[in-house]
């Protein structure tokens, strides 16, 4: 997970390392964005936690700096995040939107897997959490009634006499990001 989040990181940081991770997922078969995270992980496998966080420290900042400064005019370009898929993204929805939701997401598996505590707020994690929702809304197309538990919670209406579903923030992203089964409403999914 941390590999593939250094990978990422560096992905966006760099134009020369986007380059090289989409030429050499190029020639897997299969999903490209599935193959762009293998290729990340493969080549980051031999180096050590320190290294990863030092490389992480690094990158990071560049990353910020490089989605900042992305020009408007390719911000707004639109792309199909893969052939078989009909919707289209802009640039600035996949590095704006797509990115951040899935960095959020690998903090939460990574300290699921390792017992680490999530401290959670509704200013950080309450933001995502709420833009996760509207996403989803667009998407399901169906009035709801919507109540999330824990710092990241907060309540949502669409429409009227929708189903109402009540957990927690964290389970509910996790549930439309793909990690579970979720069923009646929460089977249609958001990116992340």
């Amino acid at each position: 997970m941390a590999a593939h989040v250094l990978g990422q990181t560096e992905f966006i940081a760099s134009i020369r390392q986007a380059v090289h991770q989409r030429r050499a997922s190029a020639r897997q078969p299969g999903i490209r964005q599935d193959a762009v995270n293998e290729v990340q992980i493969r080549e980051r496998a031999g180096l050590t936690p320190m290294e990863i966080i030092q490389r992480l420290s690094v990158a990071a900042g560049a990353s910020i700096r490089a989605r900042r400064r992305l020009p408007r005019l390719v911000r707004r370009i639109r792309i199909s995040p893969e052939p078989s898929m009909s919707e289209r993204w802009t640039f600035a929805y996949l590095f704006d939107v797509i990115y951040t939701r899935d960095t959020w997401m690998h903090r939460i598996d990574t300290a699921r897997a390792v017992g680490a505590t999530l401290v959670l707020t509704p200013e950080h994690d309450g933001r995502i959490v709420e833009d996760v929702v509207a996403d989803w809304a667009r998407r399901l197309g169906k009035p709801f009634e919507l109540v999330l538990s824990g710092p990241a919670g907060a309540s949502y209406l669409s429409g009227s006499l929708g189903e109402r579903l009540d957990l927690d923030a964290v389970e509910f992203c996790r549930l439309l990001s793909g990690r579970g089964g979720g069923e009646g409403l929460l089977g249609t999914l958001a990116p992340f």
